[in-house]
């Protein structure tokens, strides 16, 4: 469906898949935008050329931002550009359902696993080119990636595990 000169939202052309998408696209190759209070949650278009004010308020977008953003800050296989790590693709046994891809650069290395469907699926990934100690960037903990890895990832569910070289 198309709607009419910006009455369109993050939400309504992502529904549930919105933090998925906003995990990739901070995630690939590139600089992601953030568009006037989609930090704070806003689920309206704003107006043109009128006041319009962002009602400013604590969201859960927030903490997804900040944690990316920091990520991505202090990681340099997520700079931009030539600074930043090429996106290669972490073969997987579900390709039309399931994103994989690694990015790497002067020792900081991230894999990305994505779930960009409506579907629970049991997914095997090829991480025998990225074997080694990790930590999960949204719960904190360790994780070991072995040769072969298997998830049973949720509808729209993403994992990230990263590591950074020490200075």
């Amino acid at each position: 469906m198309t709607r009419i000169h910006g009455k369109e939202t993050n939400y309504s052309n992502f529904g549930d898949a919105l933090e998925a998408a906003t995990v990739f696209t901070v995630m690939m190759d590139g600089m992601p935008l953030v568009y006037s209070g989609q930090e704070a949650g806003l689920d309206r278009s704003l107006e043109f050329f009128e006041k319009d004010p962002i009602e400013w308020k604590t969201h859960k977008n927030e903490a997804l931002y900040t944690t990316l953003f920091n990520l991505k800050h202090r990681n340099q296989a997520l700079w931009n550009g030539s600074y930043g790590g090429e996106m290669v693709r972490i073969m997987n046994d579900k390709m039309d359902q399931v994103i994989s891809f690694v990015r790497e650069k002067n020792g900081d290395k991230v894999l990305i696993f994505m779930n960009l469907s409506k579907d629970s699926v049991m997914v095997q990934f090829d991480t025998s080119f990225d074997t080694g100690h990790y930590t999960s960037l949204f719960t904190g903990q360790p994780h070991t990636v072995p040769e072969t890895m298997v998830m049973n990832m949720a509808p729209w569910e993403y994992v990230i595990l990263h590591h950074e070289h020490p200075e």
